[in-house]
């Protein structure tokens, strides 16, 4: 369990943040897991199988740039200085 565990961790941290939460909640129980948790370990991993093709992918280049995408809206702040105005 705890290498199952260190191992979604690696992966969550590093390629996969849409697990960290389900990952986080299960590692809680690393010292002492009960069935449910082996269960819903297998079912992170499930859910990997499924969805190989996602996650982060870091592919070497020479060129530094960055492109980023946000989706905020600033607790609904977005343009409410404009909009005061």
């Amino acid at each position: 369990y705890a290498t199952m565990i260190g191992c979604l961790m690696y992966l969550a941290n590093n390629t996969r943040p849409d697990i960290q939460y389900a990952v986080h909640a299960c590692a809680r129980y690393t010292h002492r897991p009960k069935r449910i948790h082996s269960k819903a370990v297998k079912r992170i991993i499930r859910y990997l199988i499924g969805t190989d093709k996602q996650g982060m992918i870091f592919k070497p280049t020479t060129e530094l740039t960055m492109d980023m995408f946000v989706d905020a809206d600033f607790a609904g702040m977005w343009n409410a200085l404009a909009d005061e105005q």
